[in-house]
């Protein structure tokens, strides 16, 4: 990231400069350098005039996901090119990186390791792909961003388990020196069982006649709805019988019906009529119990 920091300052990214030509910033430029591509360019044999062939699979079929091979298939083929850097450098280079890979140094391990300086570099497995308890749930206050997960240097173990620091340093990760927030999951599970306990609380000192009111009215109000649904599928069905027995009185006048298979049949649509009708007499007193019920048990 230091290194990401000063080639922002002054050059391009190398995307910009594919498309613009220009080597050294502009104001009008915030491109920033990317830490993984500067990464990737650290381990990259081609710098030091290498060629190196089959490292992807399915890299030329649309239809299936590239992937990496196993370093053992790949092709090398040395001293093509003329390397930018010498080979010694690039090996000291890759020495320093795999001697980091997977290590904390002594300031990070402290806290977690009881036997001195003789346990320095020790190697701490780290499964990245593990998820963690608060992974996509909580959001930075200041940009609205998921917090990013790492492992955090303080209670690295905790119950023989690794412990992560969730963070977020917003869309300027490189210009800024300090995070949005930083928090760690020992500090998150301490927050949560805090806040669980005075939700307990101030639930078991409410007013008990407070909580059957509203266990009363919820319980009321889900009754209610229930037999509103009932009276509203009535309704509509009065409304289309209507529509069909003016439908039939229409057919009668134009001569389509007989008198005797219209009077049949409107017999048959006001019966069907009156008996939702009579329904709706009966939900209505339903909601009127309902509501009595409420108010003698308050």
């Amino acid at each position: 990231m230091q290194i990401a920091r000063e080639l922002t300052k002054t050059y391009t990214t190398p995307d910009e400069y594919k498309r613009t030509g220009k080597i050294f910033k502009d104001k009008e430029d915030t491109k920033q350098w990317d830490i993984s591509y500067i990464s990737k360019m650290l381990s990259d044999e081609v710098y030091i005039g290498n060629l190196i062939q089959r490292v992807y699979s399915n890299r030329h079929d649309p239809s299936r996901k590239s992937k990496f091979r196993d370093k053992e298939e790949w092709i090398i083929t040395e001293n093509t090119h003329e390397g930018l850097i010498d080979k010694t450098t690039f090996e000291n280079i890759r020495e320093i990186k795999e001697k980091k890979q997977n290590y904390l140094p002594y300031h990070s391990l402290k806290n977690i390791i009881k036997d001195g300086k003789e346990n320095v570099g020790v190697k701490i497995q780290r499964d990245h792909k593990k998820e963690g308890k608060y992974d996509e749930l909580i959001q930075c206050s200041v940009c609205g961003r998921n917090l990013k997960k790492q492992y955090g240097p303080r209670g690295l173990k905790y119950h023989d388990e690794i412990c992560y620091c969730y963070y977020c340093k917003g869309g300027d990760r490189l210009k800024l020196e300090k995070s949005h927030v930083r928090i760690y999951e020992t500090d998150l599970d301490k927050i949560l069982v805090d806040t669980l306990k005075r939700l307990f609380s101030c639930f078991y000192k409410k007013d008990k006649r407070l909580q059957l009111k509203i266990y009363l009215e919820n319980i009321s109000a889900e009754k209610i709805n229930q037999v509103s649904i009932k009276i509203d599928e009535n309704n509509k069905k009065i409304a289309s019988l209507r529509i069909n027995l003016q439908e039939q009185y229409e057919n009668y006048v134009k001569g389509e019906v007989l008198l005797s298979d219209f009077k049949i049949e409107s017999k048959k649509i006001n019966n069907q009529i009156k008996t939702l009708k009579n329904e709706l007499k009966v939900f209505d007193e339903r909601i009127r119990n309902i509501k009595k019920k409420k108010r003698e048990k308050l």
